[in-house]
């Protein structure tokens, strides 16, 4: 195997250094007397997918890890920009936003690829969440992830977050017990002013099903009350961050939730 040496040529003459490669046909060894010596120093970060990598292209993975732009058609850029597909490719992405469904992944360009878990199975709804990277490899055909996912959302739920889901639409009008028991008898739960106010942020479809106050199970803070939300009680809008608190045994739409 053909070793290069980089020879540095420097003369008081010249306002600079000189650079040159020798291509020798044998081993390299490095024995400098000082530890220090014996290394290559001096790479920078590879451009090209012939390059050397240097110590910090290898640690921080530069060349095979990036932030997976896009919903369900993921985008993603490499340094350098990947050339081909090749079984065996192993990347890892760390998702921008979390996925409403299948997913593909288009890679520099180079078309996209459907991804798959468990071999066969396309992603779930919040199957991917912004933050958590994802390790993938190219089969030949498909991308396998190759890590733990979160389980998916039950049908009529979306993610809010790795650790909960939360209804898509609302249930018909009950008072707040009967809210609380109805979702329990589900295997579910009544949502906690937290998760309904994350999935309604998140979500921008999620404000467009909001007609009225909805019960959440928080404290409303006040006496013989329950916590509602979706209605601001100042400008009697629809709102996110907006609520109020009604009479428990009064009527009123709700949403359940599910840990995932």
């Amino acid at each position: 195997m053909k070793r290069s040496i980089l020879l540095l040529a420097g003369c008081g003459l010249l306002a600079g250094m000189t650079h040159a490669q020798w291509e020798v046909p044998t081993s390299v060894v490095l024995d400098g007397a000082d530890p220090a010596q014996r290394q290559v120093t001096g790479l920078s970060a590879p451009t090209g997918e012939a390059n050397g990598a240097n110590l910090d292209a290898d640690r921080y993975r530069t060349t095979s890890f990036g932030v997976a732009e896009g919903d369900g058609a993921l985008t993603l850029h490499l340094t350098p920009s990947l050339q081909a597909y090749v079984p065996g490719l192993r990347l890892t992405i760390s998702p921008q936003t979390v996925n409403q469904g299948d997913v593909t992944l288009d890679v520099d360009g180079l078309g996209p690829v459907p991804v798959r878990k468990y071999l066969t199975l396309p992603l779930d709804s919040g199957d991917l969440v912004p933050g958590i990277p994802v390790d993938l490899i190219y089969d030949g055909a498909v991308f396998q992830v190759n890590n733990q996912l979160y389980p998916a959302c039950p049908p009529g739920m979306t993610a809010i977050g790795r650790e909960a889901c939360i209804e898509l639409t609302t249930n018909e009008a009950a008072n707040w017990y009967a809210a609380g028991t109805r979702c329990v008898n589900r295997g579910l739960r009544l949502c906690s002013f937290s998760e309904w106010m994350t999935g309604c942020l998140n979500d921008p479809s999620f404000i467009t099903t909001v007609s009225d106050y909805e019960w959440v199970d928080d404290a409303a803070n006040l006496y013989n009350s329950a916590k509602t939300m979706g209605i601001s009680n100042i400008t009697s809008l629809i709102d996110c961050r907006g609520g109020g608190h009604r009479d428990p045994l009064g009527q009123a739409p709700y949403r359940c939730c599910s840990s995932r």
